[in-house]
């Protein structure tokens, strides 16, 4: 069986806030990095693409700015 879905990995040379995955155009996993906490510790946030102005779209467009931003690995 072939499967077309692949990761890509970037790195960009700026402070890190986030941990953004987007997956498949409608689910976004967020974690944010506190400067105490690691790990299971940190919250992680899963949201799902309901509306064009809801969470998602923030962080989509974050994911976005940096990755454009960034370099291939």
């Amino acid at each position: 069986m072939t499967s077309s879905h692949q990761v890509e990995l970037r790195k960009y040379d700026e402070t890190v806030r986030f941990n953004i995955m987007l997956v498949d155009g409608r689910r976004c996993v967020m974690q944010p990095y506190l400067p105490d906490t690691r790990g299971v510790d940190s919250p992680t946030f899963v949201m799902e693409r309901k509306s064009d102005d809801g969470l998602y779209e923030v962080f989509s467009q974050v994911f976005t700015s940096l990755w454009e931003r960034s370099k291939p690995l």
